[in-house]
Order: C-alpha cells, then structure tokens, then sequence
C-alpha cells in the first residue's frame, strides 16, 4: 500500500462568503470571532469548533455557505484548517 502524504491549509474568514472544499479529506472550522457563524445554516458558537473528518483516501469536492450573525459590533472571524492529500492518493485509486 502507497504511503498517502498530505498537506494542511489554514485560512481565516472574515465575511460571509462560500468555502470551497476542492478535494479535502477533513476540516474543522473554528470560530475565532464574537459573533455566531453559520455553515450551511448550522451554529458555530463564538470559541466553538465542528470537525467534519474523512476516512482513509475520501474526498470531498463540495461547497459550503458560511455566514455570519449581523449584529453590530460583533467581530466576524472563522478560521479553516483543511488536510488534503498531496501524493499517494491517486496510486491507490488506480488499484
């Protein structure tokens, strides 16, 4: 069986917008703001977090809507840490 290598990417949120997942294995969202975020209507409670974690070589191709509570003053701020598969994947596809 191929060795699977893969790569971490960290990027941060600030305004509501679409999360491309293009090939992700797992991510977790991390909500690092004061104000309540949203993935596809589902709460994220200021210091909260929700893994979504893949099994061995699945990915998704998916796109996710976050948002954001409007309310004034509220700092509106997720953080994104996604693991996605950098070689060996596409060896044990072809098994």
């Amino acid at each position: 069986m191929a060795l699977l290598k893969y790569t971490l990417v960290f990027q941060q949120y600030g305004q509501a917008q679409q999360i491309n997942l293009g090939g992700c294995n797992s991510i977790v969202f991390f909500n690092t703001g004061t104000a309540t975020a949203y993935i596809e209507g589902c709460p994220i409670t200021p210091g909260a977090q929700i893994s979504i974690e893949g099994n061995a070589c699945e990915v998704t191709e998916d796109v996710l809507q976050l948002t954001f509570d409007l309310t004034a003053a509220l700092v509106q701020s997720l953080t994104t840490i996604k693991k996605s598969y950098t070689s060996g994947y596409s060896q044990i596809l072809n098994q």
